[in-house]
């Protein structure tokens, strides 16, 4: 009888064979790691591609390709492919291929269908087989090559894209491996920035690669380098970081929407923190002690430069509350910190103060958690410390006109929770709508010279009363910048929809770009559609 007949089982051998065979099947994968080699099938389809080419006239007298393809094996796979490695040298670099034979022999239902990416798959092929023997620098030299030197051809744009995902993915894990630690986190943040990517995945892994970065360090770096993206030849994106220009392939997004990405991203947030906690930290200790509610002097700051301008006392008595709490009160650095922004407007130097509202900003959730401790008056008296903090913050960006840190600040506002103007008063939470919706429309205006800027800003038109005039002629710089061809297409593509939950959020959408925006207004799709076609832009180029 046979061991495993139903009268011989019961669950305690169910269970116990179970085990034995996940066991079994965990140690031979365990044992048998697979090589890399992402073009595992196209390589033995280059093989094939090589076989036939040295039948054809073209290759008759090319003696050094008709002894390669006379030595090739019956199959590539990943297994045998390190073997020939100066096969796959000489194809990627030295076999001429030319257009004419590629459309002679093409056929989508054989191998020839990927005869012009022979050049790719040898390249790819040999940066695999690199980064398996651990020679991480010439994988990284071929890894680059076979993204820009012999780029894939021929494929749907999704496929191309996949490959270069996983490029920056050993790109940078070999710049880690290398301990190139900066450049291991940028390689992710390209993969970042294209939105088709895994994001989860590679948010794991900055979050991985984060502790071996000095934030302080590489803070001013990174934002220096998002000032930078621009178009580079063909779809690709470049910038400079440290002196050194670097190119990308972030799939269909532009510069400005990859600095929105980086900047709304969590790990410039966690940077941002880690970055001010590190520099308060070694901070030298204030002998100076904070100033009780009672004697707070009626303080003012320039409404040239800062939104809530009648707040600051509000904003000041806040930071002074949560300092009084059990929690911030033995905290020497919320101390200091307090004691700095009250200096500041004494000696009206408050557009200094950018140190200080940082700290308030990224200690915005561990504030939140001592707001529970407070009374009902002193929680009405504080609810709005963290939005003011930010937009002072923000405002102080604005003026120094670093527009891709501002546009970071106004995600923070939009998108994490706590941060809203809270306020029973509707026309006091509109208008600050409205000029959060203006500064983000004036940020994009200052570095965005796309059809992602003018899509943020039609948005703002929409919303912004107060700021029509200002708006309309910045979206008639842009548009004039761009030139009339790709404005009447950007118009031509525009669509709106109000979305159905109480009409709060409407949509812009002209592929490849989307943008949400609140409904301030409350207005339908008829009201919206006259707001866009009775602006500047629509006048002067739809008309």
């Amino acid at each position: 009888m046979s061991l495993f007949s139903a009268s011989n089982l019961n669950l305690k051998g169910i269970k116990s064979i179970l085990l034995f065979c996940f066991l079994y099947s965990y140690v031979s994968w365990s044992q048998s790691e697979e090589p890399s080699m992402y073009h595992n099938h196209a390589i033995d389809m280059m093989r094939e591609n090589i076989k036939f080419l040295a039948t054809t006239e073209e290759y008759t007298n090319n003696t050094t390709f008709l002894e390669i393809a006379e030595k090739l094996p019956k199959t590539f796979d990943r297994h045998n492919i390190k073997n020939y490695e100066t096969t796959l040298k000489y194809i990627a670099d030295e076999l001429e291929l030319s257009e004419a034979t590629i459309k002679k022999y093409y056929s989508p239902f054989h191998f020839t269908k990927e005869m012009a990416n022979m050049h790719h798959v040898a390249t790819h092929a040999l940066a695999d087989i690199y980064f398996t023997a651990e020679n991480y620098k010439q994988a990284i030299a071929f890894y680059n090559k076979a993204m820009f030197t012999h780029a894939p051809t021929g494929t749907s744009g999704t496929t191309i894209n996949k490959d270069f995902l996983r490029i920056e993915f050993d790109v940078s894990e070999a710049h880690f491996k290398l301990k190139n630690y900066d450049m291991a986190v940028l390689h992710l943040l390209h993969n970042l920035m294209n939105q088709q990517s895994l994001g989860d995945h590679v948010t794991k892994t900055l979050k991985e690669y984060e502790p071996y970065i000095d934030a302080v360090v590489f803070l001013p770096k990174l934002e220096a380098m998002l000032k930078t993206i621009q178009k580079g030849e063909g779809y690709n994106l470049k910038y400079n970081f440290s002196g050194k220009t670097i190119q990308f392939s972030p799939f269909v997004e532009s510069p400005s929407s990859c600095r929105a990405t980086i900047l709304s991203s969590d790990f410039y947030k966690s940077l941002m923190k880690n970055a001010v906690s590190k520099k308060t930290a070694s901070a030298p200790p204030s002998s100076k002690t904070i100033k009780p509610i009672k004697k707070l002097a009626s303080f003012k700051i320039d409404d040239n430069i800062f939104h809530h301008t009648n707040a600051i006392n509000d904003f000041i008595k806040a930071v002074l509350i949560i300092g009084n709490t059990e929690t911030f009160s033995k905290d020497d650095t919320y101390q200091t910190t307090a004691i700095s922004l009250i200096t500041h407007l004494e000696n009206d130097t408050f557009n200094e103060a950018l140190k200080e509202l940082e700290y308030i900003v990224n200690e915005a959730f561990s504030i939140k958690a001592s707001i529970k401790t407070l009374d009902e008056k002193q929680k009405k008296a504080v609810e709005n410390i963290r939005h003011f903090a930010l937009h002072y913050k923000l405002d102080i960006i604005m003026a120094n006109k670093e527009y891709p840190m501002a546009l970071g600040a106004i995600q923070y506002v939009k998108s994490v929770e706590g941060f809203a103007f809270v306020s029973d008063n509707k026309k006091d939470i509109e208008t600050d709508k409205e000029d959060l919706l203006f500064t983000e429309a004036y940020a994009y205006n200052g570095f965005a010279t796309s059809e992602f800027g003018l899509i943020n800003m039609l948005g703002a038109l929409i919303n912004c009363d107060n700021y029509e005039t200002e708006i309309n002629t910045m979206m008639m710089d842009v548009a004039t910048a761009l030139g009339k061809e790709r404005v009447v297409k950007f118009l031509m593509q525009l669509e709106t929809n109000v979305a159905d939950n109480q009409a709060d959020e409407i949509t812009l959408t002209s592929a490849p770009f989307n943008v949400k925006v609140p409904n301030i207004k409350e207005l339908n799709k008829v009201q919206i559609k006259s707001k866009i076609q009775t602006s500047t832009i629509w006048k002067g180029f739809m008309d």
